[in-house]
């Protein structure tokens, strides 16, 4: 079967700010164990890359309007597409998000007689808003006017968690709930990253994501400062800010190819965010036994169950994180019952040598 994967940014688009999109990367590289993928993405020159025989990434330009709004301009990626589909001639077009640039393949696809499958983990506009309250209100109008509609054009929705359903009932769309998974690497104990090194008496509390109004970075920061008299538990934040994270009792990692390693030297997860789809690091925290602590937003409420698998705050506060976070430093047992329902609810739930059968199963009945 030949896929083409059409999404706004795939690994490392438009450099240095290195973005990603984590649920676009996972579905590629499972696919491409069984079928051949074309991915289509933005955010680098021109270029061609083949990191496995069943896979190639296509990148052309693009345009970063950036945080809050984080929506690439990239018309070179439309003209690509209608190339691609001339040459490459995929038996189905999965497109990644519908709220992009990219997802105006859609009406495009459908032109040229393309069986068109979209991918979403929320709703923007809909159950997803920024801090902004004029980009929210800009997201509002955008899901009603474009968003919705290319929605209706695709043959079917996945919903990456059962949460959505409500919505895509509301809005009658074609749909099929299929979760999203973690990386089978993920579902054993890993090795720690080899330069780093943490003392037997530290709790380290980690906080994954980049720098971005909507990811809460700035809450993780000041809960970091509120516990910087507490000498035994250190933040360490890969991806965001460095002159934002030098106090004492913080550790910057920057950008990383590592992180999963790096869930091994971690004791708990924060992720302040203001909004949520279905994150991908929270599970991949969870598969390596990894509490999270969060708020009950997005597809968080699906995965973490609080009390067993994580901790959910009321408010999204640094006094409530750092709370929360001395509550599990301080009782350690709870931490790891919490750490082994953690992994046992990712085997079990999000394992992609099942998932994918459910890909193959709706793609073959479309």
């Amino acid at each position: 079967m030949k896929i083409l994967l059409v999404t706004q940014t795939y690994l490392d688009s438009y450099p240095p700010r290195n973005l990603s999109m984590a649920s676009a990367v996972k579905q590629a590289n499972q696919l491409s164990k069984r079928h051949q993928v074309l991915v289509l993405t933005s955010g680098r020159k021109l270029s061609k890359d083949t990191p496995s025989p069943n896979l190639t990434i296509l990148s052309v330009p693009g345009i970063l309007i950036p945080d809050p709004v984080n929506y690439a301009l990239c018309p070179r990626l439309l003209l690509e597409f209608i190339n691609q589909v001339k040459s490459y001639q995929p038996d189905v077009i999965m497109v990644s998000k519908f709220m992009f640039f990219s997802s105006l393949v859609i009406p495009i696809a459908r032109i040229m007689h393309q069986k068109v499958i979209t991918t979403t983990d929320t709703f923007p506009g809909i159950n997803w808003f920024p801090r902004s309250k004029l980009v929210g209100a800009i997201m509002w109008l955008y899901a009603r006017i474009i968003g919705l509609p290319l929605l209706w054009l695709s043959h079917v929705v996945i919903l990456l968690y059962p949460g959505l359903e409500p919505i895509a009932k509301r809005y009658r769309l074609n749909y099929q709930t299929i979760p999203n998974g973690v990386e089978p690497a993920l579902l054993h104990k890993l090795p720690p990253p080899a330069d780093l090194r943490k003392p037997k008496n530290e709790y380290w509390v980690g906080f994954v994501g980049r720098a971005e109004s909507v990811k809460g970075y700035d809450i993780a920061v000041d809960a970091a400062r509120l516990l910087v008299t507490h000498p035994h538990i250190k933040f360490v934040f890969i991806g965001g800010n460095q002159k934002e994270t030098s106090q004492k009792n913080t550790i910057f990692l920057g950008f990383r190819h590592d992180i999963y390693n790096i869930y091994q030297l971690l004791d708990c997860l924060i992720v302040p965010s203001i909004s949520e789809g279905l994150p991908n690091v929270v599970m991949e925290a969870m598969a390596q036994g990894v509490p999270v602590v969060s708020r009950k937003i997005g597809g968080i409420a699906y995965l973490v169950e609080p009390g067993k698998t994580g901790i959910f705050v009321d408010c999204n506060s640094a006094n409530e994180y750092a709370q929360a976070i001395i509550n599990l430093y301080q009782d350690l047992n709870f931490s790891a019952r919490l750490s082994k329902n953690s992994q046992n609810f990712i085997r079990q739930n999000h394992n992609w040598s099942r998932i994918i059968n459910l890909y193959e199963d709706l793609i073959k009945n479309l």
